[in-house]
């Protein structure tokens, strides 16, 4: 009996230690998740930052090729334009220049030839002569006088334009901008009643083939152009230039 009673006394005491022990084990476990959480993590910041780090190195190494390609295409890009640059600068200087190499000066003296007639300007600063036979009857137009041809294809045109005395090609170059000059063009030298003159033979400036200048007094000239003749027609036409 006494046996039974320290027994059961025992598995008392024993069944009510263990309640006892069972708050530990809970207290234990519950604090061990935010450790492993912040573990957690911090590995996995570390994974990013090296993931971004490794994708920062790549688009860096990138960028710095397609740089280098690009400076290298830079520096290569002018040798293309230089080596064609003086191709366009010879073109406009075999058209602008004269290549016509100036005949002996030829001198005329004022001669209106018989069954021609005279004609003046609007202002009436100067007169020219024309054979009524191959020109109409010209037009009165202020300090200007065409005539044109009763046949294709000679039209004939003087006005007064300012005139700095200087060079007769300056003068017709800025009156005529545009003319060019051919491999079969040639010019000749005058003095016409005591004045200078020059006239350009087979150029090429709109239909004109015929250029030319007179000098009036130092501040005046002609100019000339015809789009046809030759120079012994010029030649009657502009013997036949006065001044009034």
């Amino acid at each position: 009996m006494q046996t039974n009673e320290l027994t059961s006394d025992s598995n008392q005491q024993t069944s009510s230690l263990q309640p006892t022990n069972t708050p530990p084990v809970a207290e234990t476990s519950t604090p061990q998740q935010p450790t492993n959480n912040k573990k957690l993590t911090k590995w996995l910041v570390i994974g990013l930052v090296a993931l971004l780090t490794g994708t920062t190195g790549v688009f860096a190494y990138k960028y710095y090729e397609l740089k280098q390609r690009f400076s290298k295409v830079q520096i290569t890009q002018p040798e293309t334009p230089s080596s064609s640059t003086p191709q366009a600068s010879q073109s406009p200087t075999t058209v602008s220049t004269p290549t016509p190499k100036p005949t002996k000066t030829t001198s005329l003296s004022y001669n209106l030839p018989s069954g021609w007639e005279t004609f003046q300007d609007a202002e009436r600063q100067f007169e020219i002569g024309y054979d009524p036979k191959v020109f109409f009857e010209p037009s009165p137009y202020p300090s200007r006088i065409g005539l044109n041809s009763k046949k294709c294809c000679f039209n004939f045109s003087i006005r007064i334009e300012p005139y700095d005395a200087g060079s007769p090609h300056k003068f017709i170059d800025t009156n005529t901008q545009g003319i060019e000059y051919l491999p079969d063009t040639y010019e000749k030298n005058y003095i016409i009643n005591g004045k200078s003159g020059l006239v350009i033979y087979n150029v090429e400036y709109s239909s004109t083939i015929i250029v030319g200048m007179l000098d009036i007094d130092g501040t005046r000239a002609f100019l000339i152009s015809s789009t046809g003749g030759n120079d012994s027609s010029i030649e009657e036409i502009l013997a036949s230039i006065k001044v009034l």
